[in-house]
């Protein structure tokens, strides 16, 4: 940076002008003669961008106003603003992001959460990446903004959780946090039965106190095939409720003997969803 001044004197010998620093003398230097102005020092513009250094400019003869002695002098403050270098790193605000949940039967597109990154350098916009964790490409993140959105339709049955990594990048520096992502159970799947005695064969007018056959079944939206599965059993036609029964166990008694004669024996429907029970007495 260089200054000038102009002395309005018409000789040589009364306008000739010298400059120097009236403040910021340990920060910057300036040649007398020329108002070239320089750094003493390395500055950082995230501890201070402005300095607003003042200069005094001096003519080369006694003033003949003043009659003092004193030569003429001016000053003029200048305005010194510091550049910005791509000096600092982004930083995430947290480097694991937890708490974060979503439904398996959400929309594409909808939002799940959004990380921030920090960065002191001004000049250098930070943008957004999903680096890894990202299975079938689930999710994306906005690369200006930090939200990540659900990209493709989600299932609880076969993923339970993503362990995102997702990348801070400022053009030469970056930064990395984690983002946990829970996706919640949704009861979109009917129950499914599993393998059981489907043809039993019982002695015809007898009135068996132990199961004719028990049922079971399991529910696909709950993980833990030892938990309460929460399924309820009953017989679907109501003109076979008075013969047989079921309960919360799937446990089928006969309410009254059987007879044969409707040819082959009797047919019923047990629900969890449906599963084909075919009983038969025989004589």
């Amino acid at each position: 940076m260089q200054v000038q001044a102009i002395d309005a004197d018409g000789t040589s010998a009364n306008n000739q002008v010298t400059y120097e620093l009236d403040n910021f003398k340990d920060l910057f230097a300036i040649d007398p003669h020329t108002g070239n102005i320089t750094t003493l020092m390395t500055f950082d513009r995230e501890q201070q961008d402005i300095y607003n250094v003042k200069i005094i400019a001096t003519d080369n003869s006694p003033s003949a106003l003043f009659k003092t002695g004193e030569h003429n002098k001016g000053q003029q403050a200048f305005t010194i603003k510091i550049a910005d270098k791509n000096d600092n790193p982004p930083r995430f605000t947290q480097k694991v992001y937890t708490h974060n949940s979503v439904y398996e039967n959400v929309n594409v597109n909808a939002p799940v959460t959004e990380v921030t990154a920090r960065d002191l350098d001004t000049e250098n916009p930070v943008t957004y990446s999903i680096i890894s964790g990202n299975t079938d490409d689930s999710f994306y993140i906005e690369a200006t903004t930090g939200k990540i959105r659900v990209n493709k339709p989600l299932d609880y049955e076969k993923i339970t959780k993503y362990n995102l990594t997702v990348r801070a990048f400022d053009g030469l520096f970056n930064d990395t946090a984690q983002v946990e992502i829970f996706i919640e159970n949704v009861n979109d799947n009917p129950p499914v039965f599993e393998n059981f005695e489907k043809n039993p064969t019982i002695q015809e007018e007898k009135l068996l106190e132990d199961c004719v056959t028990t049922v079971v079944a399991y529910d696909p939206d709950i993980e833990d095939r030892n938990a309460d599965q929460h399924i309820a059993y009953f017989i679907a036609k109501e003109e076979q409720q008075p013969l047989i029964g079921i309960d919360k166990h799937g446990c089928m008694k006969l309410k009254k003997p059987l007879d044969r004669d409707p040819p082959n024996g009797f047919s019923t429907w047990t629900v969890s969803y449906y599963s084909h029970v075919f009983i038969k007495s025989i004589s």
